[in-house]
């Protein structure tokens, strides 16, 4: 068992760490690194985070939109370097726990921007597991993008049609590549999953791109073929 004194040691810290990237509320430093890592604080903001991740084994008590600011500042973090590729399991679960907490009703927040949070965090949860396939090659990773691309496409696709069409092609990509990866006996079920977001981010996007409707039904063509030599007799 890890020692006492070890584990009030590491509360204090990540205490003085949430203190520090949530000191001056709209100019928090995790706000001011939001979008993109800023060039005066992005490197103390980058260690903070970081750290943070490393020591912490749950956010599921935190307060929401401390999650989200955390795990969009991690997102530039490994888009940029590998300081959190060790943590990647830990960042994929604090993105799941902040999109069960959108779950339930969130005092100050409305509908829409509840289900836009949720969006958020499976969005980053999909790039995470994504991540991880790449470093690990084991396809739990995979299956886990599609999951989280299509869920967030799923609950997105009367507010958000970019958005949804987006996160459809996304776990289309990871069916696709799922398709490939499996033995003859789960190709069907795979092609299916691939034909089926394919379709379905050709359909929610429509007119708004006709350019990603045709390459998105394009894609569902593919898949579709592959069904049929799959089952033909």
């Amino acid at each position: 068992m890890p020692r006492l004194d070890h584990i009030v040691n590491r509360e204090e810290r990540l205490l003085e760490l949430w203190m520090e990237l949530e000191e001056g509320s709209q100019n928090s430093l995790l706000n001011s690194n939001y979008d993109r890592l800023d060039p005066k604080t992005g490197e103390r903001c980058i260690a903070h985070v970081v750290e943070y991740i490393q020591l912490a084994d749950t956010v599921i008590n935190q307060d929401v939109i401390f999650i989200k600011n955390l795990t969009k500042v991690a997102s530039h973090i490994i888009s940029k370097s590998e300081l959190l590729d060790r943590y990647l399991d830990s960042l994929y679960k604090f993105n799941m726990e902040g999109h069960t907490i959108t779950q339930k009703q969130i005092e100050g927040l409305d509908e829409q921007r509840r289900i836009n949070m949720s969006a958020h965090f499976l969005s980053h949860a999909a790039t995470v597991a994504r991540k991880n396939y790449v470093k690990t090659n084991d396809t739990i990773w995979l299956k886990r993008a599609f999951e989280c691309n299509k869920e967030s496409g799923e609950i997105t696709e009367k507010t958000d049609r970019a958005h949804a069409a987006y996160s459809f092609g996304l776990a289309d990509n990871a069916a696709e590549e799922m398709f490939c990866q499996v033995v003859d006996s789960k190709k069907i079920a795979w092609a299916e999953k691939w034909f089926g977001a394919a379709k379905k981010s050709g359909d929610v996007i429509g007119e708004l791109d006709l350019i990603h409707a045709f390459h998105s039904y394009s894609k569902a063509g593919e898949a579709a073929y592959n069904l049929y030599r799959l089952t033909k007799k």
